[in-house]
């Protein structure tokens, strides 16, 4: 019984001193502003950048950043069956961003996309589709701060 106890107490020493910390550890404590100035392209990607951004447009600093953002939204067919149904399909969205400060200027580009299953029912497509599309602009803000980050 006290064997076990020790080897918690092991376990829990080597684990709590690994060094470990998460990679957006530093994003939450961040120290701009950013106004969106300008958007085009697609409107629902638009929209959802828009919302993730959104935190960061109530920060009163003194480092403030003017994006814009241009997207665009794909659904391509990667695969077909014998009978000419499609089975698989590549969501990929691509976005572009011009980031300016009092003196700098920078173009970042970030394109992610995911391969995804066709379902046999159109309406759980539909809703994978737009969780799919919610993941992958999730994953563009968050390369997009980090860029912002590493300009400071």
């Amino acid at each position: 019984m006290i064997k076990k106890y020790i080897n918690l107490l092991i376990i829990f020493i080597f684990i709590s001193s690994c060094g470990y910390t998460p990679i957006y550890s530093n994003s939450s404590n961040n120290k701009f502003k950013l106004i969106i100035t300008n958007v085009e392209g697609d409107t629902s990607v638009n929209n959802l950048i828009k919302s993730q951004l959104f935190k960061y447009q109530k920060i009163n600093s003194e480092n403030v950043f003017e994006v814009d953002i241009i997207s665009q939204y794909n659904k391509e067919i990667l695969s077909k069956s014998a009978t000419g149904a499609v089975t698989n399909y590549r969501i990929t969205v691509d976005s572009n961003f011009n980031i300016k400060n009092k003196n700098i200027s920078k173009k970042v580009t970030i394109t992610e996309s995911l391969d995804m299953k066709k379902e046999g029912n159109l309406f759980e497509e539909k809703n994978y589709e737009k969780l799919i599309k919610k993941d992958l602009v999730n994953l563009v803000t968050n390369k997009l701060i980090l860029e912002i980050n590493k300009i400071e």
